[in-house]
């Protein structure tokens, strides 16, 4: 029998639709699934009615259908102990299309998707909760899939009804005990995805229904687009000129000219500057409006450069005549360009954007007698709130990319503005670092007094607050229709415009160290985070600190 280390990455980057047995897996869907050429996988006894390519079971053998266990069209996966389990004459391990894989019963999120072993829950001793989607989730990532649609995982059952999609009865007992295993199974899968999301692996649920609210929705038709869009249609393909090479010859030219470019481009040399500041934050967070204010704050040749950990490269500090200034690295009215070349400068002022704490450094390119780093904190509620309605307006930058699907948020991709916001938050402790926190520097004349001491001003001026910089669009929600009030702006209240959003009531909810972490910095923000809809918990009850009904 084969062993499934010999398949790892089979799949690599492909989709996966995965057939549960609950009842809402119906026959419009099986007829949506048929009509296209995508990757299936069935669970337990669901291929009784809809036979799909991949097949995995954790219980013996004996309680599946024999049709799917000697089928050699369907890849099966299953627990290494059943390859000596009989059927008919022969044993599991002699039948074709078999794949086994060593499991374990110790469920623990921080190393389900990196240990060696297929978990499938817990032992009942020790929590009970086991279950096939578990295993099938964390055999699926083995393959190399890395978006996953559910189809029939209702997670919910009620007796005297119909709870599978195939002829099967459900006593009262088994009714409860599945019940329940399902209020832990969203536990578990909540604590999941921090590592879901870190490893680029997607779930989605095609069931609005389902009461497995811990992945997005999203629509079959839609989710079997997404799974296609990369695919061209073999219908409308041409084979005319596939055996001719010159396509290979364009492709060595167009390399060759790339590496010579980057080899003219290792011969600038870094420039010498009296001093350099440099800043970090995310995006959306004040950085342009403050820039703006650090520029206005010294004379002489100030230079200014934007986000340049996304363009590691001399070329964007010297910027050769042969290569247009980009419109966003722009100076003051007040101050001197220091020229193409960036000689005789004063004062260099540069950003970051978006960039994990260890990506926090100074740019090799710029030798200064002086740096400073300056780290740009705002409180997390309006920061979601102001990207959000960035992505609205429809701009396609670091939130859209990591939190959204082709602009809408998905929820299970927010952990990345967790780990980026808490890596900043444990960044503010360091004592060489100078610390701005918005919320104090738009609303305090006194704070911008500190923070202009600590990077050593030499002109005190407070002129630039009331512009709105044009870089990245102005206001996420104004634009630059405020440019010359900037300070009627309510920055402090953009929170209002998403607070009636379930995925970012659940995101507060769930993620109380972040809270605690912003309550640290900013105080107690008055954020009401409770759903005016209805009185109906937008959260699985199995994870919700009652504690967090005070927000």
């Amino acid at each position: 029998m084969n062993k499934i280390e010999q398949f790892k990455n089979l799949y690599n980057g492909a989709s996966l639709f995965l057939i549960g047995s609950g009842p809402s897996f119906n026959r419009e869907q099986r007829k949506q699934l048929a009509e296209c050429d995508i990757i299936t996988m069935g669970l337990n006894n669901s291929p009784k009615n809809y036979r799909p390519d991949l097949w995995c079971a954790m219980d013996p053998p004996s309680w599946f259908l024999p049709s799917i266990l000697l089928d050699p069209k369907i890849i099966k996966l299953i627990p290494n102990g059943y390859a000596r389990h009989a059927i008919g004459s022969k044993t599991i391990g002699e039948l074709p299309s078999f794949v086994s894989f060593p499991w374990n019963n110790e469920f623990n999120e921080n190393v389900y998707l990196s240990q060696e072993t297929v978990n499938y829950g817990c032992a009942a001793g020790n929590g009970g909760g086991r279950s096939v989607l578990l295993a099938a989730l964390k055999v699926a990532f083995l393959l190399g899939f890395r978006r996953i649609y559910l189809l029939g995982i209702d997670f919910k059952m009620v007796e005297g009804e119909k709870n599978y999609h195939f002829d099967q009865d459900t006593s009262k007992h088994a009714v409860e005990s599945n019940n329940e295993t399902f209020k832990k199974l969203s536990n578990r899968f909540m604590k999941l995805l921090p590592s879901f999301s870190d490893n680029d692996f997607e779930v989605y649920n095609c069931n609005p229904d389902s009461a497995l609210r811990v992945f997005p929705f999203i629509d079959l038709a839609d989710a079997i687009r997404k799974a296609r869009k990369d695919i061209p249609d073999p219908t409308t393909e041409s084979t005319v000129g596939r055996y001719e090479k010159g396509w290979q010859k364009s492709s060595m030219k167009s390399k060759a000219t790339r590496k010579k470019n980057r080899c003219s481009l290792s011969d600038l040399k870094p420039i010498e500057v009296k001093k350099a500041i440099v800043m970090t934050g995310i995006s959306r967070s004040g950085n342009h409006a403050v820039l703006d204010w650090i520029c206005s704050q010294h004379t002489g040749n100030v230079e200014y450069r934007n986000n340049l950990i996304a363009h590691y490269s001399n070329r964007y500090i010297h910027n050769p005549s042969d290569t247009a200034i980009p419109k966003r690295w722009y100076s003051l009215p007040n101050c001197e360009r220091a020229g193409n070349e960036a000689t005789n400068v004063d004062t260099f002022i540069y950003s970051y954007e978006n960039q994990n704490a260890k990506s926090f450094d100074v740019f090799p390119a710029v030798h200064s007698g002086q740096t400073i780093k300056a780290l740009l904190i705002r409180d997390p509620f309006n920061l979601m709130a102001s990207q959000k309605a960035q992505v609205d307006r429809g701009n396609k930058f670091w939130f859209y990319k990591t939190c959204t699907d082709d602009g809408v948020v998905n929820p299970s991709k927010l952990h990345k503005f967790y780990t980026m916001w808490m890596s900043h938050y444990e960044l503010s402790k360091n004592k060489d670092i100078v610390t701005i926190l918005y919320n104090k520097w738009a609303t305090s004349l006194e704070y911008r007094n500190l923070i202009a001491e600590k990077i050593g001003v030499d002109s005190r001026c407070d002129l630039s607050m009331n512009d709105v910089p044009s870089n990245g669009g102005g206001s996420s929600f104004d634009g630059c229709l405020l440019d010359g009030s900037a300070t009627k702006m309510n920055v402090m209240e953009r929170w209002k415009t998403c607070s009636d959003y379930r995925w970012y009531r659940d995101f507060f909810r769930v993620n109380t160290d972040l809270v605690e972490a912003s309550n640290e910095l900013f105080g107690e923000l008055e954020v009401d985070l409770s759903f005016k809809g209805d009185s109906e918990s937008t959260i699985p009850s199995c994870f919700i600190d009652k504690d967090l009904n005070k927000l």
